[in-house]
C-alpha cells in the first residue's frame, strides 16, 4: 500500500511542548495564496525554483534546496515557477516553538534557510512522516523529536553560512573556547580583540549563539563545574569555590542558590554521586579474606571489575577503615592488574561503626564486605560506612 501524501494528527493532550500535527510531500504545481495557518509550518523544498510572499520577509525567490518558516495566523503566499518543485512539509506546535523564536532558531524577517546538507534534512523529515503514519504515543513522540532536530540542523546551517559569508571566526570555535577558559578571570574586551572583534559585536553574536552574554554563559560553566564537584568529590565548599573561579564562599554560595535554589550544602547532600572513596557502588562480593591486618575482595564495580585491599585496624567490636586500594581487572592490561589509584579514607567518608553483622572477627573468611555509606548487608562479616 502506497503511503498517503497528506496525514494530520490531534496532538496528544499531555504533548504541551511540541507536537507535530501534519506532514505530507508533493511535487507541487500551483500556488498558495494569501493563507493562514492556525500552526506553524515547516516547508523544505528539495529542487526547483520558486518564491515566497509574507508581510514581515517581503517577497522573496528561492532555489533549491531550501527550507523556509511559516508562522501561525500570518497570511502567506509562495509557489513554484512553472516547472513545480519537491516539497515536503510538516505542521507544528506547543510551548517549545516560543523557545525556537526567542532564541531566533527561526525567524520572520528571515524566515529562508539555504541548505548545504539537503540529504540530511530530507531524512529528518521522511523519518518524522513514517513516524506520524505510527498512529501511536510513540510514534507522535518519535514525530516530535524528529522535528525538533529539523530545527537545530536548519539553525546550525544558517550559523555555519554566516560566517563564511562575512569571512569572519566561527562563533562555535569562540564559545568552546571560553567553555575552556570559564575557570579562568575573563577580560572581554581582551578576548572580543584576540577574536578580531570589538566587545559589543562579541556580546551580541555570542548571545545570538548561546541564549546569553559570555560572563552569564561563564557563570554557568563555572555553577555546572561546581556541581559536578560536589556530587563526585569530598572537597570542602570554600575549596569548590576556589576550583572554579570563585574565591569568595559568600558569594560562590549565594549565587549557587540563586541559581539552583539550594545551597552547595543541600545540593550535595540531595544529588547521587560518588558517596566517597571508599564507598565505590558496588553490586556484588567475591572471596573476601581477613589476612594479617588486611581483607582483600574481588567486587563489580558500574561496568568493571575491581580488586581492593581495605586495610583496617579493629577497635573493640568496631572496625576503622585506614586505606583503600583499587586495581582494575577489567581493564589490565598484557602485563596483568593495573593499579588505578590509592585513596586514603577520610573520617568523613568512612568512619568507626558497630558491627552488627554476623561472623566472627579473627575469622579466615568471610561472606562479604559492605562499603557502601549508610548500608550494612547482615551478610557481610565486615561492614565500613556511616
Amino acid at each position: 500500500m502506497r503511503d498517503p501524501e497528506a496525514i494530520y494528527r490531534t496532538p496528544l493532550a499531555a504533548a504541551g511542548g511540541l507536537a507535530v500535527t501534519g506532514s505530507g510531500k508533493q511535487q507541487a504545481r500551483r500556488a498558495v495564496t494569501d493563507r493562514k495557518l492556525p500552526s506553524f509550518a515547516v516547508v523544505l523544498v528539495e529542487r526547483g525554483q520558486g518564491w515566497l510572499d509574507t508581510a514581515a520577509s517581503g517577497r522573496l525567490s528561492l532555489t533549491g534546496p531550501i527550507l523556509f518558516w511559516l508562522f501561525p495566523n500570518r497570511a502567506h503566499s509562495y509557489g513554484p515557477d512553472e516547472g513545480g518543485w519537491d516539497e515536503r512539509w510538516a505542521l507544528f506546535e506547543g510551548s517549545f516553538t516560543r523557545d525556537f523564536v526567542r532564541l531566533r532558531l527561526m525567524t520572520e524577517r528571515q524566515p529562508v534557510v539555504a541548505l548545504h546538507h539537503v540529504d540530511e534534512m530530507a531524512r529528518l523529515f521522511g523519518t518524522l512522516h513514517a513516524d506520524l503514519l505510527d498512529d501511536t504515543n510513540l510514534g507522535q513522540a518519535s514525530a516530535a523529536l524528529m522535528l525538533h532536530r529539523i530545527v537545530i540542523s536548519a539553525a546550525k546551517q544558517v550559523s555555519v553560512a554566516a560566517d563564511h559569508r562575512r569571512d569572519r571566526p566561527d562563533m562555535a570555535e569562540i564559545v568552546e573556547t571560553l567553555r575552556q577558559r570559564a575557570m579562568q578571570p575573563l577580560d572581554l574586551t581582551a578576548f572580543a580583540a584576540e577574536h578580531g572583534m570589538s566587545p559589543a559585536t562579541l556580546r551580541r553574536r555570542f548571545t545570538l549563539k548561546t541564549g546569553l552574554p559570555p560572563k552569564a554563559f561563564q557563570l554557568r560553566a563555572r555553577i555546572d563545574h561546581a556541581k559536578q564537584l560536589l556530587a563526585t568529590t569530598d572537597e570542602k565548599i570554600e575549596t569548590i569555590a576556589a576550583m572554579v573561579g570563585l574565591d569568595d564562599p559568600f558569594y560562590f554560595s549565594r549565587v549557587f542558590h540563586e541559581r539552583e535554589g539550594c545551597s552547595p550544602r543541600e545540593f550535595r547532600a540531595s544529588t547521587p554521586g560518588v558517596e566517597s572513596p571508599a564507598a565505590v557502588a558496588v553490586s556484588r562480593f567475591h572471596e573476601v579474606v581477613y589476612d594479617d591486618g588486611a581483607l582483600e575482595t574481588i567486587f563489580h564495580g558500574v561496568g568493571k571489575i575491581f580488586a581492593a585491599q581495605v586495610r583496617y585496624r579493629v577497635e573493640g567490636f568496631a572496625v576503622r577503615c585506614v586505606s583503600v586500594r583499587l586495581r582494575s581487572l577489567a581493564e589490565a592490561g598484557p602485563g596483568g592488574e593495573n593499579d588505578v589509584q590509592r585513596i586514603e579514607c577520610r573520617s568523613r567518608a568512612v568512619e568507626t561503626v558497630h558491627h552488627p553483622c554476623s561472623g566472627s572477627i579473627g575469622s579466615r573468611r568471610a561472606s562479604g564486605l559492605c562499603l557502601r555509606r549508610g548500608s550494612c548487608r547482615r551478610s557481610s562479616a565486615f561492614c565500613f560506612g556511616q
